[in-house]
């Protein structure tokens, strides 16, 4: 049993129990919600399968894996690092950045940033509204493009007006490859995060990125060679680095290359499939 989320890995730890088979968990964030007692309940059990039912945890990064051992007592010996991978055949550009640009309707002149998220809590939209005018005022041309949508999309569109046309809500979108191949850089503001695959995705579209450090960032993000990593919340630092981005096309060239060449290596479809094969042989041939 392979079980991926909260529901089935506490059933899957009941049936594993029952019916003898081996029950294998992916741990796909940080913390579990405690928003509620019901929450904090279901987190334990989610916990008390991982450490009593399970032969093993896959943690989608280092920084899940150092968690997880943490909040259940598991060795980290029992506890395997499997990165997300990601299809990089989307990835392969069919148009040229200007052509794309032309595509969207966009200005081809205007410097472009892109922020790709689902719009709820926890993605730091509070420290990318703070950063935004920083910027806006040494690149007043630049335009910040929105991708994605959620339960707080009206309130920051309503928080956004004050921008003007500076930033465009694109809603949900099945064109992310394209839509970052069309920009120049990515921003990820996110308080927390387990292993933020829209950083893969901006290397695999050959852009840098500035992004918070936190989770499994540093595992994706090589600081001053695939972009910048600032520390959460520093508002400041992350306009200074989009700016520096900005002035200079050779960086952003140069960057948006070796992330190409760095996400390829580290985070293909492939390579997560023969690492997963890989822990059920090792873990069935335990049992």
């Amino acid at each position: 049993i392979h079980a991926q989320d909260q529901d089935s890995i506490i059933y899957g730890g009941v049936a594993s129990k029952f019916l003898g088979i081996p029950l294998l968990m992916t741990r796909h964030v940080l913390a579990e919600s405690s928003a509620t007692w019901k929450k904090v309940i279901r987190s334990y059990m989610v916990f008390f399968s991982a450490r009593f039912a399970s032969q093993g945890v896959i943690a989608v990064s280092e920084a899940v894996r150092e968690k997880i051992a943490i909040q259940t007592g598991l060795p980290l010996g029992k506890i395997y690092t499997i990165y997300n991978g990601i299809n990089f055949n989307s990835y392969e550009p069919a148009l040229s950045k200007n052509e794309l640009r032309r595509k969207f309707g966009w200005d081809a002149n205007s410097p472009t940033i892109i922020f790709v998220s689902v719009l709820r809590e926890g993605k730091g939209f509070d420290v990318l509204f703070d950063a935004l005018p920083k910027i806006l005022k040494k690149v007043p041309a630049l335009r910040l493009k929105i991708a994605g949508s959620g339960k707080l999309e009206k309130e920051l569109m309503s928080q956004a007006l004050v921008f003007g046309d500076s930033v465009e809500f694109l809603g949900q979108r099945v064109d992310i490859p394209d839509l970052m191949m069309a920009s120049d850089v990515l921003i990820q503001s996110s308080w927390s995060e387990a292993l933020p695959t829209v950083l893969i995705e901006a290397g695999a579209a050959g852009i840098p990125v500035v992004a918070t450090d936190v989770g499994g960032t540093k595992e994706i993000v090589q600081d001053g060679k695939s972009g910048y990593i600032v520390n959460p919340g520093d508002s400041e630092m992350i306009a200074d680095k989009v700016v520096e981005l900005i002035n200079s096309a050779s960086t952003r060239l140069e960057m948006g290359a070796f992330a190409r060449h760095y996400v390829t290596e580290k985070f293909s479809l492939k390579r997560q499939a023969l690492e997963t094969v890989k822990l059920y042989k090792k873990i069935i041939a335990g049992m």
